[in-house]
């Protein structure tokens, strides 16, 4: 048996529906990739706008002269100095645009400022994952010296595929574990 549907005025059925959300259920992901796209592309963009003015004191002194210090720490009879974007020692390798970490720190920026959590834990995360980051990328930059100190032919690999990657990786563990934080403290 069935029941028929009556129609009112308006020519629809007078049976209500269910409400569909205004946005779907995907909503905080797009969200989520907007902001994430826009962080990344703006600070990208003003890195590139203001990388000749910033550039040696990002390259030499945050990251050349730390790196030689790093050195030295672990291994003194290297005698490593930073001479403006160089590490010379028992090796010496130049550090260009790019190796100074600005990427991955930008990623990290991105990701945690578009993740919908409280101002606070967003602080905090960028307290912590900033100077991770930039640690990791003073041991590499400090790793790479000592491969090219003591196997010059895998530098390039080293310093392209493994390095890079390496950094990378950090970044995102320490993001999912960050999200995973607040998902135990919700």
């Amino acid at each position: 048996m069935s029941r028929a549907r009556t129609k009112g005025a308006s020519g629809r059925s007078d049976v209500p529906r269910a409400r569909q959300p205004a946005w779907p259920a995907y909503r905080p992901w797009v969200r989520f990739v907007v902001v994430f796209a826009v962080v990344f592309v703006a600070g990208t963009k003003a890195h590139e706008a203001t990388r000749a003015r910033v550039a040696p004191f990002l390259v030499g002194t945050l990251t050349v002269r730390p790196s030689a210090a790093l050195i030295n720490l672990v291994t003194p009879s290297e005698e490593t100095r930073a001479v403006g974007n160089t590490l010379r020692g028992r090796a010496t390798i130049r550090v260009g645009q790019g190796c100074e970490g600005i990427d991955c720190l930008l990623l990290l920026i991105a990701a945690v400022l578009a993740f919908p959590a409280a101002w606070r834990a967003k602080l905090v995360a960028l307290a912590v994952g900033v100077p991770l980051i930039y640690t990791c990328n003073l041991v590499r930059i400090a790793a790479l010296y000592h491969v090219q100190r003591h196997a010059p032919l895998y530098f390039d690999f080293m310093h392209t595929c493994v390095g890079q990657t390496v950094i990378i990786l950090v970044g995102c563990g320490f993001f999912l574990l960050w999200m995973r934080s607040l998902a135990r403290t919700k």
